[in-house]
């Protein structure tokens, strides 16, 4: 709307001046002609068909009587350039192509936004084009030139967040493959590098697209939705610990647990058959004798500490300790065998037998039974 009631103000203002086509350039925009790549039936008048050379030569190039025009011998020239030199193309052409391109780049000058500085992309002016007609669509309601660039601005804004997002998942894809498990507080590290690198993408992208609208207080929203479409983190425990709950670093962060419960069990279990301690259990059981093996799981427990790897490394160490420990205390209750067992008398079909209570764990016996 602007831009027409500046124009008719213009020429209101130059009403009175000649009509010459300088005068008029002053306010309309230049007009060029563009070749273009068009879809022909390669025929001579007669309906034959013909090769593209011929075509170009009797048709395109030709005049109505059939002779070359001295523009079709000037550009048959150059086209037999093109062909018998494929690898190299004639100094005049190349010249000529140059002298078109920086005609079209001095009449043409791309369009920027209100700022006058942000070029107008295709997308953008559709953009502003469709705030343009619903805003006209509604009872009441003028276009808005700044409001329908702020709408430009936020469809780009959430473009680009979209590919830093995908280009994050991509990175940290790269970061940890081959590498898990890792400890939790460098894959944070890992997380943290990536995240920041985009967060600086974002602004330089913010200032490109919305210049006038850069400030720390208009940009600082934008990149905690980013961060926040990369990781969704919950509330505060009362120990001020965070867990992570969505986006791509929450699947991230499972793929790591995953892994290190994986290597904490294979280590685990590999540390308890290395200790034998399970065969002294059987042969605990075995022999009915009770055993402590504390400093045993002490020393699992030590060397499980200087190599597993990973946040689900606490919790594989604390429920197989926790097994461990259950059979050690069973096993420290096993009584020993009964002392001084004796046949103090004898019948036809019986004995009577005396003994004394073992000496380990007495109390644990809750019967004794004889065979024969």
């Amino acid at each position: 709307m602007r831009c027409f009631s500046q124009l008719s103000i213009s020429l209101l203002a130059q009403c009175g001046e000649s009509e010459s086509v300088r005068v008029k350039k002053g306010f309309f925009p230049h007009f060029l002609w563009l070749l273009r790549d068009v879809s022909l039936k390669m025929t001579d008048r007669e309906g034959k068909e013909l090769a593209p050379t011929q075509f170009l030569h009797t048709r395109v190039f030709a005049s109505e009587s059939g002779e070359l025009t001295d523009l079709g011998k000037s550009l048959r020239d150059i086209i037999r350039g093109i062909v018998e030199q494929q690898d190299k193309l004639k100094p005049a052409f190349n010249a000529a192509v140059d002298a078109l391109i920086q005609q079209v780049l001095q009449k043409v000058a791309p369009k920027t936004a209100i700022d006058g500085t942000t070029t107008v992309t295709g997308k953008a002016l559709a953009a502003l084009a469709r705030s343009y007609v619903e805003a006209v669509n509604r009872p009441g309601a003028l276009p808005d030139l700044d409001q329908g660039w702020q709408a430009v601005v936020r469809l780009e804004l959430k473009e680009v967040s979209y590919k830093l997002v995908r280009e994050y998942e991509r990175e940290m894809e790269a970061a940890l493959v081959g590498n898990l498990p890792m400890e939790e507080r460098y894959f944070l590290r890992i997380h943290e590098k990536t995240l920041n690198r985009k967060k600086s993408v974002l602004r330089e992208e913010i200032c490109r697209v919305n210049p006038l609208h850069s400030s720390h207080e208009e940009v600082q929203p934008l990149l905690d939705q980013l961060e926040q479409d990369i990781a969704t983190w919950s509330e505060p425990s009362d120990n001020g610990g965070r867990k992570v709950t969505g986006g791509p670093l929450y699947c991230f962060t499972i793929r790591n647990f995953t892994a290190s419960r994986k290597h904490s069990e294979i280590l685990f279990n590999y540390l308890v058959k290395d200790s034998k301690v399970m065969q002294k259990f059987e042969n605990a059981v075995r022999k009915s004798v009770s055993l402590d093996v504390e400093s045993d799981i002490k020393g699992i427990e030590v060397k499980y500490h200087t190599r597993a790897i990973g946040p689900a490394a606490s919790e594989v160490l604390e429920r197989g300790l926790s097994e461990l420990n259950q059979l050690s205390e069973t096993l420290k209750r096993i009584p020993s065998a009964p002392r001084n067992v004796q046949v103090i008398g004898k019948g036809s079909d019986r004995i009577k037998l005396s003994w004394d209570t073992p000496e380990q764990n007495p109390d644990a016996v809750e019967e004794y039974v004889a065979y024969k």
